[in-house]
């Protein structure tokens, strides 16, 4: 041997041939009795029923098992020692991983090859490989290339499966052999790939080769590249003729029961599934591998998902045809069972992953077995024939509307903005607002970004608030608005500013916890004070204006007239000689008088003049220093004033 290659993938293998059949194939359907021998108790048990047993099923095919004791299986064949070799082998082991155990050997006097759960081998040469674990299907693609000068056929040749050979210590296989199959080539490029693409799919693969899943007229049904993200966990069922595949119901081997899709519904077997499919029409699938948990959306607007999503990509005219039933064992999703309404399949029809609200078709299930089995039936793929779906799974929350204000009170005749929101159900969602006055007002979802959350406008009234997902679910919040209590704000009677005095003004208010503001505001004035009392000395008309925490305004407002005299000057003061002046200057004509006293309060002087607005009075006191008061009387005020004489 010049060259061995050694292919390892992930996977189950299937009957078929391409461009030249198989010079050997082994399976529970192609095993030549007359020259087949069996070894071992348990094997020989089980080739009674055929390998039949659902126990020994890989994706829902018969397999051949092995106790890794003493079975063992020989067949008689004409080997001839080829120059080129390409042998599949699909496998599932038990065996742990240190032990060794053999799985096929193809032997004669010239020459041996064969494969064990470590190694691929030939008389002179052998070459290690790895990613075989317990319980984990394989598919390994045998390569051999070699010089060889003296080709002819083996005068006693076999091949056996189970073990390197039959009576060999500690090498025996434990677990099941699935198919062999033997080509007299170097199976390359294209070919290969239809092959293994066919194991793949029959067997529930996850080819790691990197290279695509191809159909026998080389379309590609499964792109490496394109699809890289969610190339993981990949399954279909389909069906093509040239390759001897027709896969009706599957799951991943690597997650095996996990999630099923079935033609129709599915059977025990893929063999009893009564689906019929047309050739070259396929269905695969794979997932992202991320966790099995909900995530929180990360635009607003978007559903609330399972982090781990499927890819499903349609290939043939009629595969968007094929009503399916997806299974899928909801024990594994999310935090425990919930019930058979609460789950949801949501698929974003356009393939790309983004779920936005136009493109989600939310399906819901058709029924939940005691096993916690999520059975949703008659679904369709690739409807839009965008040639793909995304799909995945939500847990519907209960549908909680809520209409809430900040303050469920408004000022008289005023009105307040109410917010809404909604938790829980399928969105879009549809509004209406109603109060028991005849209001109303409807709107959607969609419009969300312009409403804000918000209504404006709201007046007193009993409102309810009804809400509606795209499911039709139905939901109902109610809020009451009341009229606030006004103040009353009194500023009382008017008043009228005394001579040269200061003048204080303060509102008497019906509920001061309530006031948060105070505004002062004289008549033609810039005037402006915050103070809760004020203290002026000019006339006019002062409102004060009182806010409440609700921001209702309250006012009064009040004359304050100016002061009866406008004028009283008295000079010079002090005086030198007792001589002394009084200007007195009224805001209209009244009697005036004014009177001079001395220390001890004795009148000195008194002077009275008739119905004048202005005047001035002259005296003089006797030139006896100290301390003199001058009054002023008015019919409505009576101001005081003192002279130094000295």
């Amino acid at each position: 041997m010049k060259h061995a290659y050694f292919v390892l993938a992930f996977g189950l293998i299937s009957l078929f041939s391409y461009g030249q059949e198989s010079f050997f194939h082994i399976s529970t359907k192609k095993i030549d009795s007359s020259k087949t021998h069996y070894y071992g108790e348990t094997l020989s048990a089980s080739a009674k029923d055929a390998f039949s047993n659902s126990d020994n099923l890989i994706n829902y095919n018969p397999t051949i098992p092995f106790d890794g004791k003493s079975d063992y299986l020989e067949v008689d064949e004409s080997i001839s020692i080829l120059s080129q070799m390409t042998i599949f082998t699909v496998f599932k082991t038990e065996n742990d991983s240190i032990t060794e155990a053999g799985v096929w050997a193809l032997q004669g006097e010239e020459s041996t090859l064969g494969l064990t759960t470590k190694r691929g081998y030939s008389s002179s040469e052998q070459s290690f490989y790895s990613g075989v674990e317990k319980d984990k299907v394989v598919l390994h693609t045998f390569l051999q290339l070699y010089r060889n000068n003296q080709a002819y056929p083996n005068k006693k040749t076999f091949i056996g499966l189970g073990a390197t050979r039959k009576n060999s210590p500690n090498t025996h296989f434990k677990g099941n052999i699935a198919e062999v199959i033997g080509y007299k080539r170097r199976l390359r490029g294209s070919k290969r790939q239809q092959i293994e693409t066919a194991l793949a799919i029959k067997y529930g693969i996850t080819l790691s080769n990197g290279e695509n899943y191809i159909s026998s007229n080389k379309k590609v049904i499964w792109n490496a590249e394109e699809d890289t993200i969610y190339t993981n966990n990949v399954a279909g069922i389909g069906r093509d003729d040239e390759l001897g595949l027709y896969q009706k119901q599957s799951s991943s081997s690597n997650e095996a029961e996990f999630l099923v899709i079935s033609a129709t519904e599915k059977a025990l077997s893929n063999e009893e599934n009564t689906a019929e499919l047309q050739n070259r029409n396929f269905l695969v699938w794979g997932d992202n591998n991320l966790d099995i948990q909900l995530e929180e959306p990360s635009e607003e607007g978007k559903p609330t998902l399972l982090k781990r999503q499927w890819l499903v990509k349609a290939t043939g005219s009629k595969a968007k045809e094929i009503s399916t039933q997806l299974q899928i064992d909801a024990n594994k999703l999310f935090d425990g069972l919930k019930a058979k309404n609460d789950y949801l399949l949501v698929v974003d029809k356009s393939g790309e992953g983004s779920f936005l609200t136009e493109n989600i078709e939310y399906i819901t299930a058709d029924d939940l077995t005691e096993d916690g089995i999520l059975i949703f039936n008659n679904i369709f793929w690739d409807t839009d024939k965008t040639g793909k779906d995304i799909f995945t799974f939500t847990v519907k929350e209960e549908l909680a509307p809520s209409l809430t204000s900040e303050n469920n009170l408004v000022c008289p005749h005023g009105t307040t903005v109410v917010n809404y929101d909604v938790t829980g159900g399928i969105p879009p969602y549809s509004y209406s607002l109603e109060n028991t006055t005849g209001f109303s007002s409807q709107w959607n979802s969609l419009e969300d970004e312009a409403l804000q959350n918000q209504q404006e406008g709201i007046s007193i009234g009993n409102y309810t608030l009804t809400v509606t997902d795209r499911l039709g679910t139905s939901a109902t919040s109610e809020l009451v608005i009341e009229e606030y209590l006004p103040l009353t704000v009194d500023l009382g009677a008017d008043k009228q500013l005394k001579f040269e005095e200061e003048l204080v003004l303060e509102a008497q208010i019906s509920d001061e916890e309530k006031a948060v503001s105070y505004k002062w505001t004289k008549t033609d004035s810039d005037f402006e004070d915050s103070s809760s009392t004020i203290t002026i000395t000019e006339a006019g008309n002062y409102t004060l204006t009182v806010t409440t925490d609700l921001g209702c305004t309250y006012s009064d407002t009040i004359h304050i007239e100016e002061s009866f005299i406008k004028e009283f000057i008295l000079y010079p003061n002090p005086s030198t000689d007792g001589r002394y002046s009084v200007d007195v200057e009224l805001a209209g004509r009244a009697d005036i008088e004014v009177r001079v006293f001395n220390e001890v309060g004795r009148q000195l002087a008194n002077f009275k003049v008739k119905n004048k607005h202005k005047t001035t009075i002259k005296g003089k006191i006797l030139k006896t220093t100290g301390l003199y008061k001058v009054v002023l009387y008015t019919p409505f005020e009576t101001v005081t004033k003192k002279l130094i004489v000295e």
